[in-house]
């Protein structure tokens, strides 16, 4: 199903009107209009405040089929896995992303591996949505909002995401953690790599 067709069933469903997207997303009448009937192709941008306007998360209108989801079953070496920083660079710039969950569901779960020094999330760094983080190895330091804590082997957090956080490996080790997300977004940086391929 495209994503004219998967916005305009997502609507009639919330029993919602093309005036009422446009109110709470800020886009026009006409441009949800022409995203509805294939005539535009909207920017992730302009996705995001549709998915907000219609309180669903923006994996929704990617979505495929109207099939019911099963499974996903994941093995170790056919994971995704998308690495930032260069093997030669600083290792605190060194950061992968390990996607344990499927694509297009409503919960989101992944492995940071942070180098040490490693800051994850900026100064102002917020989404809509929670977050668990669970440290699998090491040890990190979370900031969330004026609060300061740090997490050892074992321990784990539940944030509002919609609060200022970013997380910092302070140990001297490559960190291991666990993140669950809904709604999903690191799905928006996934690419199509598996674990092991150049």
């Amino acid at each position: 199903m495209k994503i004219g067709e998967r916005l305009r069933q997502t609507r009639q469903t919330r029993n919602l009107t093309i005036d009422e997207i446009a109110t709470a997303s800020g886009l026009s009448r006409p441009y949800i209009s022409q995203v509805e009937t294939g005539k535009a192709s909207p920017s992730i941008p302009s996705l995001e405040k549709l998915a907000r306007a219609l309180e669903v998360p923006l994996s929704t209108l990617f979505a495929e089929d109207d099939d019911e989801f099963t499974y996903k079953l994941i093995k170790k070496d056919a994971r995704q896995v998308l690495v930032f920083g260069s093997p030669d660079g600083p290792a605190h710039e060194r950061k992968s992303i390990h996607y344990l969950s499927d694509a297009g569901q409503a919960i989101e779960f992944c492995m940071l591996e942070l180098a040490p020094g490693y800051v994850a999330g900026g100064d102002d760094h917020h989404h809509e949505g929670e977050e668990i983080f669970y440290v699998q190895k090491g040890s990190i330091k979370v900031q969330h909002g004026s609060d300061e804590f740090v997490l050892e082997e074992g321990d784990s957090v539940h944030v509002n995401a919609t609060i200022v956080h970013q997380i910092v490996n302070v140990g001297d080790k490559t960190a291991e953690v666990l993140v669950s997300r809904t709604p999903p977004g690191f799905s928006d940086i996934r690419i199509d790599r598996t674990e092991g391929e150049a």
